[in-house]
C-alpha cells in the first residue's frame, strides 16, 4: 500500500451518514438559536411543554410568549407553534433523508406519525 492510498479520505461521510447529519443540524438549531442572547428570538415560535404536560391545553407554551424578555409572536396559538415545528422539523429531517438516499416518502410519512404520536394529538 503506498502512501497516498493511506492518506486517502471519505469526505462523502460527512452528508452520506446519520451521525454527521445528527451534528450538522443540531449546529444549524444552535446557530438558529444562538441570536437570542442579543434579545433576536429566529426560533421564538418554537413549542415548549411546561408542567403539567398531561394536559395539552395548559402545557404548550410559545418558547416567546413564555420568555418575559420579548414581545416577538404574541398572538401565535401555541397549536400553530406545534404545527410550525413540525413542518421545519420535516423539512430539514427530509433534506438529510434524500441525501442519505432513504425512501423519503416514507421517512416523511413515519417522522410525521411519530411527531403526532410524541405530542399526544
Amino acid at each position: 500500500m503506498s502512501q497516498g492510498e493511506r492518506l486517502k479520505i471519505d469526505w462523502s461521510s460527512l452528508w452520506r451518514k446519520e451521525d454527521w447529519w445528527a451534528l450538522w443540524i443540531g449546529l444549524l438549531i444552535f446557530f438558529l438559536a444562538l441570536p437570542g442572547y442579543y434579545k433576536i428570538y429566529l426560533l421564538g415560535w418554537v413549542p415548549r411543554v411546561a408542567v403539567p404536560w398531561l394536559d395539552p391545553s395548559k402545557s404548550l407554551v410559545v418558547v416567546a410568549q413564555a420568555l418575559t424578555m420579548t414581545k416577538a409572536y404574541p398572538g401565535l396559538n401555541p397549536v400553530l407553534s406545534v404545527f410550525f415545528f413540525c413542518i421545519f422539523l420535516l423539512a430539514i429531517l427530509t433534506f438529510a433523508a434524500w441525501l442519505m438516499k432513504y425512501n423519503v416518502k416514507r421517512f416523511a410519512a413515519g417522522f410525521t406519525i411519530l411527531f403526532i404520536l410524541t405530542f399526544g394529538f
